[in-house]
């Protein structure tokens, strides 16, 4: 009993070590967005893609580990949550504690995570209002097709993008 509580533990802390680095990058990203970086913002989402992959393959080892135990096998990694795996698992209270609070502070960490994608996602929108403000002043543009804040030009389908935030 106590080697899978050691195995989920060691797996949890490692699942908040990549979203502590997730959220690193977006500060890193937030200040490239502000300094207008384009190649390091590139870099960024590459770095993003890799820390996402190594967050759902811990998911997936902890699923693993929990139904090495037995009764966790019919879960699947879309659904599952930890509170579920914490609250069907056979563990002794000191071992559910202990994985109640790693599940704790991985939960303020997605929240501070989340919350950092809207800031960063509502600078990018303000600095394409800034580029959208500069464009039309230096150009007479009344008479073309104006931008809407997704980047497409409304009454057209969104192939024809100029620019395109997604964060």
């Amino acid at each position: 009993m106590e080697k899978i509580t050691a195995k989920i533990k060691v797996l949890l802390e490692e699942k908040l070590s990549l979203f502590a680095q997730m959220n690193q990058l977006l500060v890193r990203e937030r200040e490239l967005i502000l300094k207008m970086d384009v190649d390091a913002l590139w870099k960024t989402m590459n770095e993003k893609k890799n820390l996402s992959e190594m967050i759902l393959k811990t998911r997936q080892a902890i699923l693993e580990a929990a139904s090495e135990k037995g009764r966790l096998q019919d879960i699947r990694l879309e659904t599952f949550s930890l509170s579920y795996l914490l609250r069907e698992m056979p563990l002794e209270k000191t071992d559910k504690k202990i994985l109640q609070q790693l599940k704790t502070t991985i939960e303020t960490e997605k929240l501070a995570l989340q919350n950092a994608a809207l800031e960063n996602k509502r600078y990018i929108n303000e600095y394409l209002l800034v580029i959208d403000d500069i464009m039309a002043a230096v150009l007479d543009n009344s008479k073309l097709a104006q931008y809407n804040q997704a980047g497409s030009v409304p009454d057209r389908d969104t192939s024809n993008c100029l620019i395109r935030a997604e964060v």
